[in-house]
């Protein structure tokens, strides 16, 4: 799983335009940490492969290999700075989404 996270990094990276210094600057990582992790020699933690999906906007999902899909989601920030109502309106248009002949469906 390493090498497909390496490999998802540096494809993100490149397709950005991003020297891996730049991205090690943006990501506050110590010079070379970004080349160890994208030849699989290092794993990111939790935080930090967070951190790196929210800002490449893909899911870890897709970081890590496990779905082909970037999977573009709302980072914790966007959906901590949302109101409640704005919360609960996408809970529920995920959960129960509507069906042709729902009277609210167009």
């Amino acid at each position: 799983m390493l090498h497909r996270f390496g490999e998802r990094l540096r494809d993100l990276r490149t397709g950005m335009g991003l020297r891996q210094r730049d991205l090690e600057k943006a990501l506050n990582l110590r010079p070379g940490a970004c080349s160890q992790y994208e030849r699989g020699l290092r794993e990111p933690g939790f935080d930090l492969l967070i951190n790196i999906a929210d800002y490449f906007g893909v899911s870890t999902d897709y970081l890590l290999g496990r779905s082909a899909d970037r999977g573009a989601t709302a980072s914790v920030r966007q959906i901590a700075s949302a109101g409640r109502s704005q919360v609960a309106a996408a809970h529920s248009m995920v959960h129960h989404p509507m069906r042709a002949g729902d009277p609210h469906v167009l």
